[in-house]
């Protein structure tokens, strides 16, 4: 069995001394061998009034303890913050992959899909959102660092998410006719072997699929054209945890800009220089 921690962070502001709940997460994760664990509890100050605490957090039980105590309990070293935390309201989600839906749509993982639970109060405060999204500054501080972008997605103030990504990784490389490709699907964990998987390629009303048992091999298909997008899907006793979709890149354009000639002095005094542009491409339509 691998060790297993919930990853948590919760971010709150003080306001007239007590503290108000702003967002928070908790992401199931098995360790590897090479991954950090954080504990206690890391307190830092965002900016003015904002706070975010980070740990990794051994048992479910106290996130659960959270929710039914309507309060978030976070020792850290020289005391212990409570944050009232009123999300009574849960409903369960699955987090895709499809590229169609990543562009607009709360998405916490780069390269995971995710069965999810998501703790919400029983009556939305817009006007808190809209206060906190006034904050631009802490706002930008979070999606650089934290990777949390209220702008993309405002309905998550004030929500408190649980994640369980699918430890999966998809992975396919073209043949030089570009019509032919291998496939694979990396359990690196051993978690999902058997489960079954289904590819689709895709080529304007062109499309082929395929189909076989989660395993550690590499399969090789044969499309019979070159395939410009992409779908993958996994269901594991019938229930999908793997839901993926992206196009290829076929063609990447440069323009080269370089000096053409000594600088020139204009009417106006300024300096000019004298540039080429060129352009080219790398692959093919």
């Amino acid at each position: 069995m691998h060790e297993k921690v919930f990853r948590t962070i919760v971010i709150a502001k003080k306001e007239s001394g007590f503290w108000v709940f702003v967002y928070g997460h908790s992401i199931e994760w098995l360790l590897s061998p090479l991954d950090y664990n954080v504990n206690p509890w890391i307190k830092r100050n965002l900016k003015g009034r904002y706070y975010v605490f980070i740990a990794d957090i051994d048992d479910y039980g106290i996130i659960e303890e959270w929710v039914r105590n309507n309060a978030i309990r976070i020792s850290t070293d020289t005391k212990t913050v409570v944050i009232p935390l009123n999300n009574e309201q849960s409903e369960r989600v699955f987090l895709d992959k499809l590229q169609e839906r990543l562009i607009s749509e709360y998405s916490p993982f780069i390269g995971h899909c995710s069965q999810s639970i998501v703790f919400f109060p029983e009556a939305t405060d817009v006007g808190f959102a809209e206060s906190i999204l006034e904050d631009e500054i802490v706002v930008d501080l979070l999606k650089k660092e934290y990777s949390i972008d209220f702008k993309k997605s405002p309905e998550i103030v004030g929500t408190y998410w649980v994640h369980s990504p699918t430890r999966l990784d998809f992975e396919s490389k073209f043949f030089d006719n570009k019509v032919s490709a291998s496939v694979e699907v990396h359990d690196y964990f051993k978690l999902y072997q058997g489960a079954d998987v289904e590819v689709t390629f895709f080529q304007d009303s062109q499309e082929y699929s395929f189909g076989f048992y989660l395993d550690s091999e590499t399969h090789l298909v044969d499309m019979g054209f070159e395939p410009d997008f992409i779908k993958v899907k996994v269901a594991q006793d019938g229930v999908v945890i793997y839901d993926y979709s992206s196009s290829f890149v076929k063609k990447v354009s440069f323009t080269l800009r370089s000096l053409s000639g000594p600088s020139v002095v204009g009417e106006d005094g300024e300096v000019h220089s004298r540039f080429v542009s060129s352009e080219f491409g790398v692959g093919k339509e």
